[in-house]
């Protein structure tokens, strides 16, 4: 099916045929990060007859995204979506590579036919990112300032707070974080945590990772170190450090 044929009749059909099935399956992924992949799992009812799968995200406004034919290879419809969409025939699951914050937000999956649609799964997709700044310090010390963003939908609202992840205090109570961290902090975790749609997500960050360890080793060294921590805690961050030398 030529694709701009198959999207006119994708959106016709789910706009005659969109009632939602009491079957529909709701989920909330977990957080997933600026630049990582999700994977939607495709649950599909034994027996049930189908000749396709349209992925679909959920406005304001909802768009078809990509649609997988059996045998046929998947089919993106969204051009904001080019290249970063795949789908695992052995899970069944639809896939979105290289993340942004506009990927979050809701998704729903259906089955077509030429009779109409079902909805089969829905699920609510948080993205993350987290920019740091700092300022270097006497004493392998550091300033730094943290801005939590979180991907939630086009036009959704979305609340912040900081908190210590050990002891559960309040660090702050919106986006932004501001800390002054010495070598005692290095293992000292801050967590995000965005409130939107009902739900609340939540990232977790070692701060004292993005502090240069010494004025020789400047920049680089700062952001070099940063990078190795990240991969392992929050994938990589924008950095930005001035150093007081």
């Amino acid at each position: 099916m030529d694709p701009a044929v198959a999207f006119l009749f994708l959106v016709f059909t789910f706009q005659a045929t969109s009632a939602d099935s009491p079957a529909a399956t709701h989920a909330e992924l977990g957080p997933k990060y600026v630049g990582h992949s999700v994977s939607l799992p495709v649950v599909i009812p034994k027996g049930t007859i189908f000749s396709g799968l349209l992925l679909r995200s959920v406005g304001p406004p909802s768009k078809a995204v990509a649609m997988w034919e059996q045998g046929k290879p998947i089919t993106v419809l969204d051009p904001r979506y080019s290249e970063r969409v795949s789908f695992l025939e052995e899970e069944p699951a639809f896939q979105i590579h290289n993340l942004t914050l506009e990927d979050g937000g809701g998704y729903d999956i259906s089955t077509f036919t030429q009779e109409g649609s079902k909805t089969l799964n829905r699920y609510t997709l948080f993205v993350f990112h987290i920019n740091i700044t700092g300022e270097r310090l006497a004493n392998s010390s550091c300033k730094l300032s943290l801005l939590c963003e979180a991907g939630a939908g086009a036009k959704v609202r979305v609340t912040y707070s900081w908190k210590n992840t050990k002891t559960g205090d309040t660090a702050s109570a919106d986006a932004r974080l501001h800390l002054t961290l010495n070598p005692k902090s290095k293992d000292d975790s801050y967590t995000c945590s965005a409130q939107a749609l009902g739900t609340q997500k939540a990232w977790e960050v070692l701060p004292y990772a993005s502090c240069p360890k010494s004025a020789a080793a400047g920049l680089f060294a700062a952001g070099l170190f940063f990078s190795h921590v990240a991969r392992a805690v929050l994938a990589p961050a924008l950095i930005t450090l001035f150093m007081r030398l």
